[in-house]
């Protein structure tokens, strides 16, 4: 006899951005349930925030990072980083974006539940953003970051984010994401080193 799994695939986001000449914000939120027969295979929420100070007529750019996430199958109940550090334009044309950052910070994990001591760790972080717009409607965005820690050179974690986006309607700005975002921790305590996540998000820009 053949065995029936019922799985039930959840997803919420959320972006924010703005930008003026001397500042540039960028935010972005994913929530993921997944279950199959009553069995929680995913419960996880993931926010990410950046402040940059532009510099007029020069690519550099300071900037401040926060990162929330919560999983309900690792070994603790919310991670917090705190980053900051320098970001460098390598190349702004208005269709491409190619820009990449540089600093450090310190991450805590809360209500820990394999003995790790919750306490704030040392960490650098490295990344880069590129973006394309094929049209006027439709364009790629992607951001790696990745975070390896200054207190044990054998840590280190990766959050790789990419996504096609469709104007569906200008007007009332409905935009369709279609996108994969990637976690990698190389110490992950009682879960999995690797999470995968595929989202089909329909966002309103104003």
């Amino acid at each position: 006899l053949g065995r029936y799994f019922t799985r039930y695939y959840r997803s919420l986001g959320a972006q924010a951005d703005r930008k003026t000449d001397r500042n540039s914000f960028h935010s972005d939120f994913l929530y993921t349930l997944n279950t199959q027969s009553g069995i929680v295979n995913q419960n996880q929420a993931l926010l990410n925030a950046r402040d940059e100070i532009l510099f007029k007529d020069s690519p550099w750019s300071i900037f401040s990072a926060l990162q929330m996430e919560y999983d309900e199958l690792r070994s603790y109940d919310l991670r917090v980083g705190l980053y900051g550090g320098v970001g460098y334009k390598w190349w702004d044309n208005g269709t491409t974006l190619f820009k990449t950052r540089a600093g450090a910070g310190a991450v805590r994990e809360m209500n820990t539940r394999d003995g790790t001591a919750d306490r704030w760790v040392p960490e650098a972080v490295f990344g880069f953003d590129f973006n394309h717009a094929f049209t006027d409607r439709q364009r790629f965005v992607s951001s790696v970051d990745v975070y390896p820690s200054l207190s044990n050179l054998e840590h280190v974690r990766v959050r790789a984010r990419a996504a096609y986006e469709v104007m569906l309607d200008p007007e009332h700005g409905m935009v369709l994401r279609l996108g994969v975002q990637e976690r990698y921790d190389s110490q992950p305590g009682n879960g999995q080193a690797n999470a995968l996540n595929y989202f089909a998000t329909l966002m309103f820009k104003f």
